[in-house]
């Protein structure tokens, strides 16, 4: 699937709210959030697990309608590098210690 890599965005994961109950996310809390503009509002959170890099990983999933979005909390760990064009590729590598 596709989703916006989202610098601005300190969680794992935004899905659409149809894509988490297709997914039959486990229900974790109701969680205060401060968008871009700097409101507050109250979205659900979910339990989730993701392959990341070939590996299951636990990630807490918002569910908000509009792009899925990957955040600094999914990518911690890794090195994101990317082509600043129209359509440039992103790339995403595990970093080693």
């Amino acid at each position: 699937m596709d989703a916006v890599l989202d610098t601005g965005f300190t969680g794992y994961l935004l899905l659409p709210p149809d894509l988490v109950t297709a997914l039959a996310l486990p229900f974790r809390n109701a969680d205060k959030a401060r968008l871009a503009d700097g409101s507050i509002v109250e979205m659900q959170l979910y339990e989730g697990t993701v392959l990341w890099d070939g590996r299951e990983r636990a990630a807490l999933v918002y569910a908000a309608e509009g792009d899925s979005l990957i955040g600094m909390s999914l990518l911690y760990g890794n090195n994101v590098s990317l082509d600043v064009v129209d359509g440039g590729p992103v790339r995403i590598s595990t970093l080693t210690t």
